[in-house]
């Protein structure tokens, strides 16, 4: 607000307009008057702020929500966005990236275009088996089937964008087939294709060695530096905290794994570094009910 006694046009447009002010109150100005241009300014901010809550909060709610259903309609999927989600987070940390919340939701979202497919071919890609031309497209489109869902929910323009370009190469092949490549590809969708492709070469029984050189084969599909971080990431030195071994049925929220959790199928269904959230403990338990986790599990003794 700004009480003056210059009250000329040109000043109260450009205070208005370059300043973002509220009021323009020129002197002499009762007193009443400033007690109402307070009170309404109050109320403004109080309005603003309430949104961003609402926001927020619908956001929140919104990802969790998702994540429910994914644990639920498919285990398998929502094990694999966690741990993608935890690289994620570990990437944006060493890019020293600002604001890595939006990469970490852009991995929690990639994956809700899959729900939409049937489940064979979602097998299929796991296992790296051929798909039909026909499953090909319903693979190739399913990023974008997501963006559509994604289209209401507020403010997530740029998160949708991400997801949308989860499968475009860096050297611009890939889809989308547009003409965007390199930095001109938004760099949540960077992040993932390097994440996600890491991860599937992992769940197809590569060691982290291996997946990063058939990826470095293949280089020219991702950004040089977020290829660099992985291998940044996966080079650090071993933890040197203190573990224990736990049976499953002692398993809790906030426990950090040490070690993997694997099934009698030798799938890997939470990695090692992982933080097991309520969500993640429901789609375990699923899991144990039909293929039996190895015992025993070893966490982080934060004790």
């Amino acid at each position: 607000m700004i009480l003056t006694g210059n009250a000329e046009q040109k000043t109260a447009i450009n205070a208005v307009n370059q300043g973002h002010i509220f009021r323009f109150l020129a002197k002499p100005c009762p007193m009443q008057e400033i007690a109402h241009a307070l009170k309404a300014a109050v109320e403004q901010y109080r309005l603003v702020t309430a949104e961003k809550e609402l926001l927020g909060k619908t956001l929140k709610g919104s990802v969790k929500l998702l994540m429910d259903i994914l644990a639920m309609v498919n285990p398998a999927i929502f094990s694999s966005t966690l741990r993608q989600t935890a690289l994620t987070k570990a990437l944006a940390s060493r890019l020293s990236l600002n604001d890595a919340s939006q990469f970490e939701l852009a991995t929690m979202f990639s994956s809700i275009g899959k729900l939409a497919l049937p489940r064979e071919i979602v097998e299929k890609i796991a296992l790296n088996s051929p798909l039909s031309a026909e499953e090909a497209r319903s693979w190739i489109d399913h990023p974008q089937a997501a963006k559509k869902l994604l289209k209401n929910i507020p403010r997530l323009e740029a998160i949708s964008e991400s997801v949308a370009y989860q499968m475009k190469e860096y050297d611009g092949g890939g889809s989308p087939t547009d003409t965007l490549k390199g930095q001109e590809i938004p760099l949540g969708a960077r992040i993932l294709k390097v994440v996600l492709d890491y991860d599937a070469l992992i769940q197809q029984g590569q060691s982290e060695t291996e997946a990063l050189d058939t990826m470095a084969l293949e280089s020219q599909k991702y950004d040089p530096e977020i290829l660099k971080a992985l291998k940044e990431h996966l080079n650090r030195p071993p933890p040197t905290e203190d573990v224990i071994s736990i049976f499953f049925k002692d398993l809790k929220p906030g426990m950090v794994l040490a070690k993997p959790v694997i099934d009698q199928a030798g799938r890997v269904l939470l990695r090692s570094g992982e933080e097991v959230t309520v969500f993640a403990l429901v789609s375990l338990r699923n899991f144990d009910a039909s293929v039996k986790i190895l015992e025993p599990l070893t966490v982080l003794n934060n004790a």
